[in-house]
């Protein structure tokens, strides 16, 4: 009889090797940009430079806030900040403005009694 694992944590991310596929990206914007300061600075400016942006990628790959990743925490409080936090509903600002396009067609067109 086979034995069918349930997987008990849904909001897992995929891997490569040791880390997450968001991590990996992490990593990679980090290289990329030590690369490009190596590439077009002298190694006296870059170097510095360089070693900020690895802690800087280094700290965002593996720090939490409130148990999910920091990248993934700072992506939700943009959108809970441009969201309004009061919803109001009034129904005498509700506006059909199919109905109105159906009745502006006809009008023009023909006149109904």
């Amino acid at each position: 009889m086979y034995e069918y694992v349930i997987p008990q944590e849904f909001n897992q991310s995929d891997r490569i090797g040791n880390f997450t596929i968001p991590q990996a990206m992490v990593l990679g914007g980090g290289v990329v940009l030590i690369m490009f300061f190596l590439a077009t600075m002298s190694l006296w400016v870059s170097l510095p430079i360089s070693l900020i942006i690895a802690g800087l990628t280094i700290y965002t790959m593996f720090k939490k806030v409130n148990n999910i990743p920091i990248y993934e925490f700072v992506l939700v409080y943009a959108v809970y900040r441009t969201m309004p936090k009061v919803l109001v509903y009034r129904k005498e600002n509700i506006r059909d403005e199919f109905i109105d396009e159906i009745e502006l067609f006809l009008e023009d067109d023909e006149e109904i009694e």
